[in-house]
């Protein structure tokens, strides 16, 4: 088997990072259980050290986290489980567009960040119409992988009750969740109702992400036949007990 960097490590976690889906929130609880030395963070942005992170992998590494197409690892770890948590994508394109509009540059600017701060007059029907902001779960991180390839896809409007289930089979010790770059700001949540309530801006948001919003709802899908398996495997045990 190939090993990056000749290091031969036994990653037990591959997890892909969809911006806006909880993914900061998940990170911290991956360092809080495997400490942080044994978690890789893999994210593309230049001149960073954490861009640099890959090159201090190292034989106890247990975990690679960050934003990258979910195959990216299947040559060297193919027996890792790959975890992945999705989201609405209407409201993860709008929470992204929000961020990006108002974010403080005291951090590294992406492109699209200075594009939008410096064009302020720009919607989010523009910005969702700049091809690089569509269908981004299949395009930049599923690309031919499939949702029935994870270990586990969780829904980040169910956050709560997923990483609990994750916990569970997975053997975890007991974990604090403090959510992370949550957005909870009075603008933000009466700006995300008013588009809630805007039919024709959904529907035109919608067409633009078609794909990815069949793989949200595939996602729902395999979510609850999820849980039908697990109330379906708790009866069995208790009726075995009984």
């Amino acid at each position: 088997m190939t090993h990056i960097n000749g290091v031969d490590s036994k990653i037990e976690i591959i997890s892909i990072h969809v911006p806006k889906t909880a993914g900061s929130t998940f990170k911290k609880i991956l360092l809080q259980v495997y400490g942080h030395k044994n978690v890789i963070l893999d994210y593309p942005i230049p001149n960073k050290r954490r861009y640099q992170a890959l090159k201090t992998l190292h034989s106890q590494t247990k975990v690679i986290h960050g934003h990258f197409p979910a195959n990216k690892y299947d040559e060297y770890y193919p027996e890792a489980r790959q975890i992945i948590w999705l989201r609405n994508p209407i409201i993860a394109l709008f929470s992204r567009y929000y961020f990006l509009k108002n974010a403080s540059q005291t951090h590294y600017v992406t492109k699209m960040q200075e594009y939008l701060q410096q064009e302020k007059k720009i919607d989010l029907i523009e910005f969702a119409e700049i091809p690089e902001n569509q269908n981004q779960i299949k395009r930049k991180y599923l690309k031919e992988t499939k949702l029935t390839d994870f270990y586990f896809v969780g829904i980040q409007e169910f956050f709560e009750t997923d990483i609990k289930e994750l916990k569970e089979m997975l053997e975890w010790p007991e974990i604090a969740v403090s959510y992370k770059n949550k957005n909870i700001s009075a603008e933000y949540q009466d700006s995300l109702q008013e588009l809630l309530k805007n039919k024709p801006i959904i529907s035109q948001l919608a067409k633009l992400n078609q794909e990815d919003i069949e793989i949200y709802q595939e996602a729902l899908n395999l979510r609850e036949k999820r849980l039908k398996n697990l109330v379906y495997c708790m009866v069995m045990t208790k009726n075995k007990n009984n």
